[in-house]
């Protein structure tokens, strides 16, 4: 029988609203069947409640999306936690000949039950292609030169799907070194197709993931993980259910207060100072700590305003005043060490201890007035120097911006962009194209914009390895010598969770998998 008219329009309704009702009480019911061991509370800046949009490979800018997204989304490739090349979405790769070949995982599958096959991989490059927004280097002139793609229904001459899409093959001139490295970048981790507007390209879907989790909420207060049983992460004793609670950092809102408050019981990576963790933590029987090796670098950048408007001796009075400071109040803190250079001894681009005396004999020999009356703009110091760095700079404005200034397009840049700014960065370098691209953009080196993709291009083609670590070290170098960043200290990355959860995560780099947490009892 048919219904038709009002009435069955209010029965329609009735059921629908049942529906719903349901749903509600299912996951009531789901909620309040998982245990303490099931579940992960963590803290999350207020700065990062934002759009899911914002959470997408290919517009990484900071920390706290990458360690989202790398909970969500799963690259080709992936590191260990010894540092050691492995699979991930691919379950074996290798050259056949000048062919590279990635074995996808059978029976990958998204929460809804999706396969994730070498045609969505295709597609999340062909992606990035199109969009051109990735800040880990420039994908397109090496896995697809030439070709001008327009749509994902184009074809990239150099990639294949075979064997009905088990088989991913990307075609080269030559075997190289770099390829399988920089796929472990986040920026090139796998979207499914199905999780994409075919048009736009962006993603619309944030529950059928490639990752170990999937957005369920995503609230003005908080965000909510769950985990998915298909991804070859999955274990029965990783937390099922991830909360981030977005704070304030106010006095009366950190995460530590909440932690201490038992409102959370993770404090991750990235979010909080490892001098705070340190002092609380370090003798506590209750709290694992998890610390990194001191590859965090915070440092002193000068925009491509400062470098140009600033003679190179006037840039290195001001970085040996700006250090000179810094470095004072740093180290009186738990955990930091002095940084004479970008990289950190265990890094490959790391310079001799001859290169480091040449650059400081320079910066010694910069002497006089350190009192600067210049109008300049500074960003992002830390609140507690600001007065004393105002006896020395009595006209810099010094501000917070709103973000990175190097990812500001320059067509937005005014008075206010900055001459120099604060930030922190992850240093921890294992030769990886995608992290030396993002070094790039990030403006670290004096090798900006075009000069800085021209280096990258020469990198690429230099097949010996010490030619290549060379080439890494001159940039390096050159980066300190010309004053283009003055490195200030290092300390490491460091978490804590409530016992008996347990943290086994990395030491050298700063990624927070939630499913490398194990319940202990």
């Amino acid at each position: 029988m048919r219904l038709t008219g009002p009435a069955s329009k209010k029965n329609v309704i009735a059921v629908l609203l049942t529906l719903a009702a349901l749903l509600v009480a299912a996951k009531v019911i789901r909620d309040s069947h998982m245990t303490q061991r099931d579940q992960l509370e963590i803290s999350l800046s207020s700065a990062y409640n934002r759009p899911l949009s914002v959470y997408d490979p290919a517009l990484i800018e900071n920390a706290p999306q990458h360690i989202i997204l790398g909970n969500i989304y799963s690259p080709l490739l992936e590191y260990t936690n010894a540092g050691q090349l492995s699979s991930a979405i691919a379950s074996s790769f290798g050259w056949n000949g000048n062919e590279a070949h990635f074995r996808i995982r059978p029976g990958l599958k998204t929460i809804d039950g999706e396969n994730i096959d070498a045609y969505d991989v295709e597609n999340t490059f062909k992606r990035l292609f199109i969009l051109k927004s990735n800040t880990h280097g420039d994908i397109k002139s090496i896995l697809c030169p030439g070709a001008k793609l327009k749509s994902l229904s184009d074809k990239c001459p150099n990639i294949e799907v075979r064997q009905d899409g088990a088989l991913l093959v990307i075609k080269f001139k030559k075997s190289n070194t770099y390829l399988f490295p920089m796929l472990t970048a986040m920026d090139y981790a796998i979207i499914p197709k199905k999780s994409l507007d075919q048009k736009s390209l962006k993603i619309v879907d944030y529950r059928n993931t490639s990752g170990p989790y999937w957005i369920e909420e995503n609230t003005d207060t908080h965000m909510v993980m769950r985990s998915n049983p298909h991804n070859f992460h999955y274990s029965g004793k990783m937390p099922q259910r991830v909360k981030f609670v977005y704070i304030k950092n106010t006095k009366a809102d950190t995460p530590l207060g909440m932690f201490l408050d038992k409102k959370i019981n993770h404090i991750a990576t990235v979010g909080s100072s490892p001098e705070i963790l340190l002092s609380h933590f370090s003798n506590k029987e209750d709290v694992s700590m998890h610390l990194t090796e001191p590859m965090w670098l915070r440092y002193v950048t000068f925009t491509t305003r400062g470098r140009q408007e600033l003679a190179e001796k006037q840039r290195i009075r001001i970085a040996n005043t700006l250090k000179k400071i810094l470095l004072d109040g740093f180290l009186k803190l738990n955990g930091y060490v002095d940084a004479p250079q970008l990289f950190p001894s265990f890094g490959k681009g790391s310079l001799s201890s001859e290169e480091l005396l040449k650059i400081k004999a320079k910066y010694d020999a910069e002497t006089g007035e350190d009192v600067f009356t210049e109008k300049m703009i500074a960003w992002f110091f830390p609140k507690r120097y600001i007065d004393r760095l105002k006896k020395h700079f009595p006209n810099t404005e010094f501000v917070d911006g709103k973000k990175v200034p190097c990812f500001i397009n320059p067509k937005d840049r005014d008075e206010n962009y900055p001459h120099f700014y604060f930030a922190g960065t992850d240093m921890g370098f294992q030769e990886d194209i995608s992290l030396l691209s993002y070094k790039i953009n990030t403006e670290i080196f004096h090798l900006t914009g075009k000069d800085g993709e021209r280096w990258i291009k020469e990198y690429i083609k230099e097949d010996s390895d010490e030619k290549k670590i060379g080439m890494l070290k001159k940039l390096h170098y050159d980066a300190l010598y010309k004053a283009a960043t003055i490195p200030i200290v290092f300390c490491p990355y460091v978490s804590v969770v409530r016992s008996p959860w347990k943290m086994n995560f990395p030491r050298y780099t700063y990624d927070n998998n939630f499913w490398q947490l194990e319940y202990g009892k």
